[in-house]
């Protein structure tokens, strides 16, 4: 039976981070979607995300953007371009019709957040974030796998699935040449393991992967958390065999030793 329950709800695990005052500076703004909240955080930021807060494979996401004068002066003329995670289409609005538009798009039996849209940074022209593989086969937490997933071109979202490319770590660091790669990856390793201890103890799990981005300043973001990863295919693609070897004999090791005997849950 399951090792550890699945765990979904955004709000829920990005609480649980926020009671920490030294991990809540790596979470991005996030608020529960009304017309109202998504207003608000159009007044804030230049670029945000409407998300389901229970969901996986970048479905269903719409990104809301403005040019930078507009954001500067907030007002109701101002444009937006709107785009999806899940259709091709591409759409400029007036603020108006932004709202009529998101709210024509989401399942109305849905919940849905609002999120602060971090500046990616990028290689060859396309955002990227990371993917971390946290195993806990002991007493602590170990990383047993990371890469970079860049972006399809014109594409919102950077999961794999939705035909993102992925790459050694390092490579995609090497072309932002103002980030120190050494003391950026020795961060990250200090960050994911925070994270995963606040977030392994709080749901009691020992197998998760964590989303992270590194924006065009060389700031480090907590995007979310999946306790159920893909990562076969992703971590083949990157032809590492010694570390793909790692994450799979780690992740055996997991679930043969505390396999229990109560079916798998999922938190809500």
């Amino acid at each position: 039976m399951a090792v550890q329950k699945y765990v979904s709800n955004k709000m829920k695990y990005n609480k649980v981070l926020l009671k920490d005052p030294w991990l809540s500076s790596y979470v991005p703004k996030t608020l529960w979607f009304s017309v109202t909240a998504l207003e608000d955080m159009l007044k804030a930021y230049p670029v945000v995300f409407i998300k389901p807060n229970s969901n996986h494979k970048g479905n269903q996401i719409i990104r809301v953007k403005s040019t930078p004068q507009q954001w500067a002066q907030f007002r109701e003329k101002s444009f937006y371009e709107l785009r999806y995670s899940y259709k091709e289409d591409v759409k400029t609005c007036s603020l108006k019709e932004v709202m009529k538009e998101v709210v024509n798009e989401i399942n109305p039996n849905k919940k849905y957040i609002v999120q602060q849209g971090i500046d990616l940074a990028t290689f060859d022209g396309s955002p990227f974030d990371l993917r971390i593989l946290m195993h806990k086969p002991g007493e602590r937490w170990q990383i047993s796998g990371w890469l970079a997933r860049v972006a399809k071109k014109d594409q919102i979202v950077t999961n794999h699935i939705r035909g993102a490319k992925v790459l050694p770590l390092d490579q995609a660091l090497k072309d932002n040449g103002h980030v120190n790669i050494v003391d950026l990856t020795m961060k990250l390793g200090d960050l994911a393991q925070r994270i995963s201890l606040a977030l392994g103890s709080y749901f009691d799990l020992r197998i998760l992967a964590l989303d992270m981005a590194v924006d065009n300043d060389g700031n480090l973001w907590f995007i979310e958390m999946n306790s159920s990863p893909m990562f076969r295919k992703m971590f083949k693609e990157l032809k590492n065999k010694e570390m793909y070897a790692n994450i799979i004999s780690t992740r055996n090791y997991i679930l043969k030793k505390y396999k229990r005997t109560h079916p798998k849950k999922k938190v809500k």
